[in-house]
């Protein structure tokens, strides 16, 4: 998704993922606390009033994420995964900042080492997969020469004497 509309798109999925992900957590939470004959009710009584706050929070994180990856998309010219370790960085300080500065610049830390991990988190299965691909490549490409080779009647142990 290009970066304007990007914006968007993940402030609402974050909305949509922290709404599931509250009704899920404030069910439990809210059946476990309640008396033993209105757990159902209390789950959803108190769901139904958490959640929604847990969605924007959500969604105020994922908005202020994208825009500052995209801010840095802009002035680098480049989309890698320094963006989002300074977006991640810049999104934790905005958030943090009513606490005072330094808790924001904590904050800051946090959210930079949180994202930088999962990037090198990201680099690293990539590249495992593609080491994965190429071995199997190299296998299908094994096959088809032995396959070939057995068509044409010659046998792997007599190419090798003919060489």
């Amino acid at each position: 998704v290009p970066c304007p509309y990007r914006i968007i798109s993940e402030t609402g999925d974050g909305f949509s993922i922290g709404v599931v992900l509250g009704t899920i957590w404030y069910t439990i939470k809210g059946s476990y606390y309640s008396i033993r004959t209105e757990r159902f009710k209390g789950g959803l009584v108190l769901a139904s009033k958490r959640a929604p706050i847990l969605g924007g929070q959500f969604a105020m994180w994922a908005g202020l994420f994208s825009a500052t990856s995209c801010v840095m998309v802009y002035y680098r010219q480049k989309e890698d995964a320094i963006n989002s370790v300074v977006g991640g960085a810049v999104t934790g300080f905005i958030l943090a900042m009513r606490g005072g500065i330094r808790r924001g610049i904590g904050s800051a830390i946090f959210g930079g080492l949180f994202l930088g991990v999962i990037e090198v988190g990201s680099l690293l299965f990539s590249s495992y997969q593609k080491r994965s691909e190429l071995i199997q490549i190299n296998r299908q490409k094994n096959e088809l020469k032995k396959q070939l080779e057995r068509s044409r009647g010659l046998m792997p142990s007599q190419q090798n004497m003919m060489l």
